[in-house]
């Protein structure tokens, strides 16, 4: 079965990174390849700053093009804590990993991206919203495929991506709910919703401001960061 992980790090931290994760992942058993990206043109597609994280979208699609059957997505910060073999068992269970973070996308919905994403105000607020710094599918399931190639369409057609980080000068929205915009997250979050795939939650904690027994015994990731 092949299988790969996928990342996307530019500039001077985020390679590093890359380099760290793929050296934990080896640590941990996993016998895979890697599809370490660092610029836009591998991918071909626009760069973060005028569509901001169609990487990711772009990252999956090209793997599933390549023929990997599983395909996992890790931030930069990202720090495998368990065999992978663990990681792959829960894959194959679930036919996907998408990961809840506690708060609805509605928080992090930009308008633009309302139309785009076929939702309403009010309606963003009912949708999970999700961490999208880990992600993984078995493209031999149908669910999966659908999937990619609705999220890959968003991020192609460039609209639903696109907004502020922020909404401290209501740059986003002028509704007082809306924090700022996720991109990716958002997108992913609401179209796996309406999809009805199920979120799973505690399997990644942020090592650097979780204190020890926060940890989730189910924990599998950790969203570290850190220097090198």
């Amino acid at each position: 079965m092949k299988q790969c992980v996928v990342s996307f790090g530019k500039g001077s931290w985020y390679p590093k990174g890359q380099q760290r994760a793929k050296r934990i992942f080896i640590e941990q058993g996993y016998t895979g390849d890697f599809l370490l990206y660092t610029d836009e043109r591998q991918l071909g597609c626009k760069p973060h700053k005028q569509n901001p994280y169609a990487f990711k979208a772009y990252a999956f699609r090209k793997a599933y093009e390549q023929g990997y059957k599983i395909v996992i997505w890790v931030d930069s910060s990202i720090h495998l804590v368990v065999p992978y073999k663990q990681v792959l068992n829960n894959i194959l269970k679930n036919k996907y990993m998408l990961l809840k973070d506690g708060w609805n996308s509605g928080q992090w919905c930009a308008d633009s991206a309302l139309k785009p994403l076929g939702i309403t105000r009010e309606e963003s607020f009912t949708y999970p919203s999700i961490l999208a710094s880990v992600m993984a599918f078995d493209f031999r399931e149908p669910i999966c495929i659908d999937f990619l190639n609705k999220y890959y369409k968003l991020a192609y057609e460039g609209k639903a991506f696109p907004g502020d980080w922020k909404n401290d000068k209501n740059q986003v929205s002028n509704d007082s709910r809306v924090l700022g915009h996720r991109h990716d997250q958002t997108a992913a979050a609401i179209l796996a919703t309406q999809m009805g795939m199920l979120l799973q939650e505690n399997l990644l904690y942020y090592g650097a401001s979780t204190p020890k027994d926060k940890i989730p015994k189910t924990a599998m990731f950790d969203n570290h960061g850190g220097a090198f």
